[in-house]
């Protein structure tokens, strides 16, 4: 992992900032599962909205509270690595609807189908590394039927010659509901 503490990028690929900069409204609440630069640049996006973030590791908690603290659109919280108290903490402690859900962190499936569960029409799930938990969402209850979903946008990083993703870069896709 990376944290740019200069430029506050997600570490994403761009093409999926760029969408998110684009598309996203001044006055989104956003969840974020994995807190990183992506929680600071969300707060910049967001200035009029809300960023309600989980991290569990206290390394990487105190290096983003060292600049989280100085926005008062975050909600940085240090959760335990137990599934289900990772996943539901920051749903349960934000009280507005959320509008945006950035899946970035540990138990990622599960964290997509809550996600999923929350989200409305117009709203707008990511999942950095997509790809790599593919085979799990099919395992994952109620995930079986996509068909709520418009098609993802993929942002992938650079392909193979053939213009299949390359193994070793990463790919997020952004849904909107």
């Amino acid at each position: 992992m990376k944290f740019d503490p200069e430029n506050f990028l997600p570490n994403w690929v761009p093409g999926a900032a760029t969408y998110l900069h684009a598309n996203m409204s001044p006055n989104a609440i956003v969840v974020e599962w994995g807190a990183g630069a992506s929680t600071i640049w969300l707060a910049k996006q967001v200035p009029n909205g809300f960023v309600v973030a989980a991290e569990h590791t206290k390394e990487w908690f105190d290096k983003v509270w060292k600049h989280a603290q100085y926005h008062t659109n975050i909600g940085l919280m240090k959760v335990p690595e137990v599934e289900m108290t990772y996943a539901e903490a920051p749903l349960r402690t934000c009280s507005e609807r959320q509008t945006v859900y950035i899946v970035d962190g540990l138990f990622r499936p599960r964290c997509f189908e809550l996600a999923a569960m929350h989200a409305e029409e117009g709203d707008v799930i990511v999942m950095d590394d997509a790809l790599d938990y593919m085979t799990e969402f099919a395992e994952v209850e109620g995930m079986k039927d996509w068909e709520s979903f418009k098609e993802p946008h993929p942002y992938a990083g650079t392909p193979k010659k053939d213009g299949t993703p390359h193994p070793d870069t990463k790919e997020t896709w952004i849904w909107v509901v």
